[in-house]
Order: C-alpha cells, then sequence, then structure tokens
C-alpha cells in the first residue's frame, strides 16, 4: 500500500536539516512524498495526504490548517499540538496543570511590565511565540534595555542555579535520546553539544511534557537544579541534531514513525468507508 505524506513547513530547511534524509528514507519505503512552504494557504495535495507532517508553521497558517482536521487528515504533529508548543504562556500552562516542574514565571504583555516583574531579580525573559534560541534574554535584574530587544508579549521566569548545562531531550513517540550542550555555547563544540542516554528519571519527565502537550515529535530542555530536573522549553518537531546516533538513526526513526502513522490512517479512513 502506498501512503501518501505531506510535509508542511513554516520556512525553508536550513542547513545540516535532517528533512532531505527523512524524505529520502520515505522516498526508499515507497511513499509518495511532497514538500510544501505554507503561509497563508494549504497546497491542494496536503489535502489529498494520508498523514501531513507540520514544522514551524505560523499562527496565520496554522489556522489555514483547520482545514486538514475538516477533512479527517492525521497530522503529525497535531494541529493544536503544535500551536501549543508554539506559544510558551500556553505551554507553560498545560505543562503546570500535568504537574510537570517548571521555573517560577510571570507574564508579562510589555517591555514596561517585563522590567517591573524583572527589577532586582535573575531572570529568562521569552518571547512567547521564540524558537530555537531566538527570542531570549537572560539578565540579572539590573542590566534589562531600556526598548524590547524583541516583540512581545513575554514570559519572566526566574533564572535557577544549575550548572549552565542543558538537557536536550529528543522524542519520537515513546523513544527518548539526548545531548546536553552548554549555554550559553562558546564555541562550535559547545553548540554541537554531547550526545548522552538520558537516564529513566529524565525520559519519564521528557514523555510527560510530551504528552502534556500532546506531541509525538518533540524536543524538551531541561535543566538541573538543587530541586531536581525543571523542564524549561518544549518545542515540537525539533532538529534532532545529534540525536539517536545522527542523522542516519533519527532519520530512520522518523520514518518508521511516520510511516506506521501513515499506514494506521489510511486504514482507519478504509474502515470508515466500508
Amino acid at each position: 500500500m502506498t501512503v501518501r505524506i505531506a510535509f508542511l513547513l513554516g520556512r525553508e530547511p536550513g542547513e545540516g536539516s535532517i528533512l532531505p534524509a527523512l524524505t529520502a528514507r520515505l522516498h526508499a519505503a515507497g511513499a509518495q512524498v511532497s514538500v510544501d512552504l505554507v503561509d497563508a494557504d494549504l497546497p491542494t495535495r496536503a489535502l489529498q495526504a494520508d498523514l501531513a507532517v507540520l514544522r514551524g508553521l505560523s499562527p496565520t497558517a496554522l489556522e489555514a490548517a483547520a482545514r486538514l482536521d475538516a477533512e479527517g487528515i492525521r497530522c503529525c504533529n497535531s494541529r493544536a499540538a503544535t500551536a501549543a508548543a508554539r506559544d510558551k504562556a500556553s505551554a507553560a500552562v498545560f505543562l503546570a496543570a500535568a504537574g510537570i516542574p517548571v521555573p517560577p514565571m510571570r507574564a508579562a504583555d510589555d517591555w514596561p511590565a517585563v522590567r517591573r516583574a524583572a527589577a532586582g531579580r535573575a531572570v529568562v525573559v521569552k518571547s512567547t511565540s521564540g524558537s530555537r534560541g531566538r527570542g531570549v534574554l537572560h539578565s540579572d535584574g539590573r542590566d534589562l534595555p531600556e526598548d524590547a530587544p524583541f516583540p512581545g508579549p513575554y514570559l519572566v521566569e526566574d533564572r535557577l542555579d544549575y550548572d549552565g548545562s542543558d538537557a536536550k531531550l529528543y522524542l519520537v513517540g515513546e523513544a527518548v535520546d539526548g545531548v546536553r550542550r552548554v549555554w550559553p555555547p562558546r564555541g562550535l563544540e559547545d553548540k554541537l553539544g554531547t550526545p548522552f542516554a538520558p537516564p529513566e528519571d529524565l525520559s519519564e519527565l521528557a514523555r510527560a511534557a510530551a504528552a502534556a502537550l500532546g506531541l509525538e515529535l518533540a524536543g524538551v530542555d531541561v535543566i538541573v537544579g538543587a530541586s531536581g530536573p525543571v523542564v524549561v522549553d518544549v518545542n515540537a518537531f525539533p532538529g534532532y541534531k545529534g540525536a539517536f546516533g545522527g542523522v542516519g538513526g533519527a532519520s530512520a526513526l522518523l520514518a518508521d514513525h511516520l510511516l506506521a502513522a501513515a499506514t494506521a490512517a489510511t486504514a482507519a479512513t478504509a474502515q470508515r468507508v466500508s
């Protein structure tokens, strides 16, 4: 049975992206694969797919993707989960409600509110729509700029004491792998990080954080402070750099997951029709 898989992207894949290896594996497995950049309108072929794979879509594109739900097309990650992960304020609410440890934080609509909330405190300021390290500012509370360095609204998190090493936990379904990266990075080696096999407590925390947002493909950022591990960010369909043995291993795991999802979706559709 040939399955049709449509990748819907918010931006062109960057250098070192896993997507070329992933789509090549899907093609080799016999899948029909399409890749489209999406802004306000969905391509027709996405509405004919067995599985739509969403990555990096803007709020406008996510609204357009509502047609996928209306047509009963299986999405990975789901549109709702992708939107929840994209909005850091919403994600924080979902995580806290699920009992996931997160830093103490306050919402701020504008930059003056950020400056008031951060006064005299060591904080991490985040845009609620930031991703891939963009829209993040670390401050001791005294060195915040007068003018906003990036658009809001914002989250103002207490900066926790830890060793400066972030555990980047990558999930494909139930499978979890990790990469340790130093923040802020001081060179190429820090940016690449060091792969590690996460202990079971961190793996379970990553699975719980992804499940709280409804994500199948996820990146969960964890720091370990005096009170134990804390989730500081969750992303939908991350880059998987360095995880699962590198591009070859990660793309194979992703391809298997997507093929299984597309095959199950096709079978479910056939059963409904019959």
